[in-house]
């Protein structure tokens, strides 16, 4: 598939069957409060367009990192949750810190935006730096892909063409990778693989936080956020 039509080809009618239901699904339960936290956010199961991702460059290590850290990613997102050990093991703690500024930057907002899924992400090219200590691993993804309150999916989601997107990846000792960076580039891109994959259910609820609501490892990070 390629063109503009690959983004709509690959998320209209995913969603047949999707639920939208309240934040405990994917986030902080209702009945949170400030004298305790909520357990870590449940990962909702994903529905995908055209079965789960596959292209030529999916056996790369560089690209399976990226792979492994987008659910996480969109999870803690969704939920303002970044406590999860899959988050951990997937994201560098510099990713995982900018994550927090970019949720935080959204406290007292009444429509911060959701991700209704794992970016969709076909690589395209994986550039190893000399000394192979790290890698640029750029492909093409579906923009918009958030909504909220005033923008819901079901909106969204008929919008949405193919866009590039940047990973940066490090590698650790013994041998590991974890993702260090995402920048959307926004410059328009074609794909042959391409599948969007939405978490069934759709996460839903409040649209207004407080910033000591993003929920972290690290108390002090919470309170200064």
């Amino acid at each position: 598939m390629r063109g503009n039509d690959v983004g709509r080809r690959s998320v209209v009618g995913v969603l047949v069957g999707v639920g939208v239901v309240g934040l405990s699904a994917c986030g902080p339960p209702e009945e949170w409060s400030w004298d305790r936290d909520p357990e870590p956010a449940v990962t909702p199961s994903i529905v995908w367009s055209d079965g789960e991702p596959t292209s030529d460059l999916e056996a790369d290590p560089w690209v399976q990192a990226v792979r492994a850290g987008l659910v996480p990613y969109a999870v803690a997102y969704d939920s303002r949750d970044l406590r999860s050990d899959s988050l951990h093991e997937t994201w560098t703690p510099n990713g995982i810190a900018q994550m927090r500024k970019d949720i935080a930057s959204f406290a007292g907002e009444d429509d911060w935006w959701r991700m209704p899924g794992p970016f969709p992400f076909d690589p395209l090219t994986v550039e190893v730096v000399q000394d192979g200590a790290s890698a640029t691993v750029q492909g093409c993804t579906l923009e918009p892909w958030w909504y909220g309150r005033l923008d819901p999916w079901e909106r969204q989601e008929r919008q949405v063409s193919p866009s590039t997107m940047r990973f940066e990846v490090v590698k650790t000792d013994p041998g590991g990778y974890l993702v260090d960076s995402v920048e959307p580039i926004g410059v328009p891109c074609e794909s042959d693989h391409m599948t969007a994959g939405v978490f069934d259910p759709l996460p839903d609820g409040s649209w207004e936080f407080e910033s000591g609501q993003v929920f972290t490892r690290d108390a002090t990070a919470d309170a200064d956020s």
